[in-house]
């Protein structure tokens, strides 16, 4: 699944309100916040200028796996305190090929098994 199109919204600047919205090629559409206080307009503009230019790694296939392990290297000056879900979390394998060709922190969501889910 690939991103295809993606919008920074800024709804009140100086109150905290950014919220960057994604649309995959299914349809699928995914907002997130983006807030740091005091810095909405800064946030906004990197956002435009970085995430919306380079696309999603997802993580799907082992090019995709590649793709998020250079992203991370790529933003390793910039000293990102982390890389959020660069793949499924219960994609143990890529997470350990990523892990090894970056130094950039990975967040990841927990992971859902069957007893899990319910």
């Amino acid at each position: 699944m690939n991103i295809v199109g993606g919008k920074v919204i800024v709804c009140s600047p100086g109150r905290n309100f950014v919220t960057l919205k994604l649309e995959t090629e299914n349809g699928i559409i995914g907002l997130g916040d983006a807030t740091l206080n005091g810095r909405e307009l800064a946030v906004a503009s990197y956002l435009g200028d970085h995430v919306l230019v380079y696309g999603h790694a997802s993580g799907g296939t082992i090019d995709e796996t590649i793709e998020a392990a250079r992203l991370g290297r790529a933003h390793e000056p910039h000293h990102l305190f982390w890389m959020e879900d660069p793949v499924p979390a219960e994609n143990q394998g890529s997470l350990r090929l990523i892990r090894q060709h970056t130094t950039t922190p990975i967040a990841c969501s927990r992971i859902t098994t069957p007893s899990s889910a319910a």
